[in-house]
């Protein structure tokens, strides 16, 4: 687990997903605060604090920033807004209209990444968030982030809702990890690790 996932602990809010259609309303900025149903991605770099004492701060760093660059143009050309307002120090939350745009751009980021020798940790979940300004709050960041922390070395692990939402057409498929205890929920919940379909 990446201690900077524990920085959204205070991120609390409703649950459950307010859109059951495939697409959700486009996420903008708020004047004011506005509950909003999205798709979180979540994204976190492994092993970043080893990483850094082996390679020095400053060549960690400059890796970090390229890594940065690949994954914000990538949520951007699928639709995505970063979140801004959350130091989550090596780590990334982006919204999306559909999972289908989400899941797309975790693998993107994934395959795009390499080239760095920087590997992620994704986690996706979609439910009701507040969007305040810049900021965001709610459960379903929480969930997406305790995801992340399950999953493997550029895994791509999503929750039970958003592969519920995921159009049977699209090139994605699932398997079934299991149930878990996340940190917050009270229920243990069943994730799915993205694949490509057969």
């Amino acid at each position: 687990m990446h201690p900077d996932a524990e920085r959204v602990d205070e991120l609390v809010g409703s649950r459950s997903p307010r859109a059951r259609g495939r697409t959700m309303p486009p996420i903008a900025d708020h004047a004011e605060a506005e509950a909003v149903a999205s798709v979180i991605l979540f994204t976190d770099v492994v092993d970043s604090t080893r990483l850094t004492e082996e390679l020095g701060t400053a060549r960690y760093r400059e890796r970090a920033r390229r890594l940065e660059a690949i994954v914000t143009a990538t949520m951007a050309a699928y639709g995505g807004r970063i979140v801004s307002g959350i130091n989550l120090g090596d780590g990334f939350i982006g919204l999306f209209p559909s999972v289908e745009r989400a899941i797309g751009a975790a693998r993107r980021c994934v395959q795009d990444s390499a080239p760095t020798g920087l590997h992620l940790h994704l986690g996706v979940h979609a439910g009701d968030i507040i969007v305040d300004g810049p900021r965001i709050f709610g459960t379903p960041v929480n969930f997406a982030a305790r995801i992340c922390n399950l999953t493997g070395p550029d895994e791509i692990l999503v929750s039970e809702t958003v592969r519920g939402l995921t159009s049977a057409s699209v090139d994605i498929a699932f398997v079934d990890r299991g149930a878990h205890e996340l940190k917050g929920i009270k229920e243990p919940q069943r994730v799915y690790a993205v694949v490509d379909a057969a």
